[in-house]
């Protein structure tokens, strides 16, 4: 299906299923400019009797020249279920006071065939509460910290079971009081060119919030994040960096990582 602007859903709605239909931008469509991007799903709060939404079963594909794939302005529960999406003005996104958001098996990519127009495949949660399970983001040419980190959790609650992410840039960052769990994390350092030198920046990012994590990792190039944790409070840093996580397969000097359990301080450095 061919679209040239925002699918807005409201109204008596209450179930989408696409049947792994995809989603492509029409040739007149309207959505170009990766920043503050139009949405291409918008979802609105639904009529009283309405509990929430579930949106499933579809591939949102090849949408290089901008578009976010679902922006939420719904005050009620949405489902975002078996859905693949690339898009250059990033995944998710949702306005103030947006209800609870249910994720499983969501995998998203950046529009690789073109780089220079992505804005980072990012997902934003702002003040929500969201679980998700099997969550995939995987933007690839994402070497730079302000290309912007895979998700913000700016001041929500955030659970994750099953997190993969494969490329580079921070993957997780929990600002503004939030508070972020990833139980079962696989984290895959990769890149299409294999001699590509990329700058460090961290993986895992709280700034005056709370973490709890435990992940391992895998690479096939001579890169890792430098730091693994960077935890800003009360206007002091504290890094954690390869050298002081255990090694995955038993040894310490092992170049994959297993962290069974990191949570990060809540007190204020003195």
């Amino acid at each position: 299906y061919h679209i040239a602007d925002t699918l807005r859903i409201r109204g008596r709605v209450r179930h989408l299923i696409g049947m792994e239909a995809e989603i492509l931008s029409a040739s007149n469509h309207t959505f170009r400019g990766a920043a503050a991007a139009k949405p291409i799903f918008r979802f609105e709060t639904p009529d009283d009797g309405v509990p929430g939404v579930v949106f499933e079963r579809f591939n949102v594909m090849n949408f290089s020249e901008g578009g976010t794939v679902i922006e939420n302005a719904s005050r009620k529960d949405l489902v975002i279920k078996s859905v693949f999406s690339w898009a250059a003005g990033g995944a998710y996104r949702n306005e103030p006071g947006a209800g609870r958001l249910f994720i499983e098996d969501f995998c998203y990519s950046d529009c690789f065939q073109n780089r220079g127009r992505h804005q980072s495949s990012k997902t934003i949660f702002h003040a929500q509460q969201v679980w998700a399970r099997q969550f995939d983001p995987e933007p690839r040419f994402n070497p730079a910290p302000d290309m912007g980190p895979r998700i913000v959790n700016e001041g929500g609650t955030l659970w994750i079971l099953g997190y993969k992410t494969e490329g580079f840039g921070p993957i997780l960052v929990t600002n503004q009081g939030g508070r972020s769990e990833v139980l079962g994390g696989f984290h895959y350092w990769n890149s299409e060119e294999e001699d590509q030198k990329l700058p460090k920046s961290p993986a895992y990012v709280v700034e005056n919030g709370e973490m709890s994590l435990s992940f391992v990792t895998q690479r096939h190039q001579e890169w890792d994040p430098e730091p693994y944790f960077r935890e800003v409070r009360g206007g002091e840093t504290r890094d954690t960096g390869r050298e002081e996580l255990p090694g995955r397969f038993g040894a310490p000097s092992n170049w994959a990582r297993a962290v069974p359990l990191f949570i990060s301080r809540t007190e204020e450095v003195h």
